[in-house]
This record gives structure tokens, sequence and C-alpha cells, in this order.
């Protein structure tokens, strides 16, 4: 399969480890998100055919970026794509929270997911979760 440019799609990607240091602990403590035990498969949210193993650390940084922007578009009050995350969230089994309009709340969510993408990046799996 090829994406949007032509370049071919790898079916399982590589990956790196992701460290938890204290920020990446604080960030998952705002949206109370949990380590699980095992390693879990995610499958890429546009191309269903590339699916990645994701070690609980990395998973807690996907669901982290997808929780963020969920709360990102809520909390801005024009919720355009919740039904998208909505989807993803129960596919790979986890929560999304209750939001209400929040002009900070956007603001820290936007910083959240900037730092969760950053990590995803450095992990060279943002082509296999994000892209």
């Amino acid at each position: 399969m090829r994406d949007i440019f032509g370049d071919t799609l790898p079916k399982e990607m590589t990956r790196k480890k992701i460290k938890l240091t204290k920020k990446l602990q604080a960030a998952l403590t705002r949206y109370e998100i949990e380590l699980r035990y095992g390693d879990s498969i995610v499958y890429h949210i546009i191309h269903q055919n590339i699916k990645t193993t994701l070690d609980p650390i990395q998973f807690a940084v996907y669901e982290l970026a997808i929780t963020a922007m969920y709360v990102c578009e809520q909390a801005s009050g024009k919720p355009l794509f919740q039904n998208h995350y909505k989807n993803i969230a129960a596919k790979d089994g986890f929560n999304l929270p209750f939001v209400s309009e929040d002009h900070t709340l956007m603001q820290q969510s936007s910083l959240d997911y900037r730092y969760a993408k950053s990590l995803i990046r450095k992990a060279e799996l943002y082509p296999a979760l994000l892209d």
C-alpha cells in the first residue's frame, strides 16, 4: 500500500524505547492515563493495515496524544472530529474524558499533544501512528 505521496507504507514499524520521565509522568497523570501491563497492538488511525506493537510506555504516549487532541478540540468549543477520536479510543481500548469549554485547558492540552508527538517522532513511531 502507498500513502498519498506515493511512498510505500510499512506493515510493521520498528520502534525505539521512550523513557518515563517526570515530565511525561505529569502529563499522563493530568489525563489519568495509566501504564498497561503488556504490549498492545495499535493500528494506524487512517491506514488500518499498518499495525505496530507498543510497549506500555509507548502506548501511554500514544494515548496521551489522542486524548490531548480530543481535549483540545472539546475545550475549544468547536468539536469537529470528536467521533474520530472516540472511535480511535474505543478501538484501542481507552476512555476519553468529559471536557467542557475552557481556554486554559485548550492551551495545556495543545502543549501536551505537541510533547507527546515529539516523543512519538523521536521513537520513530510517528508514521505508524499519527501520520
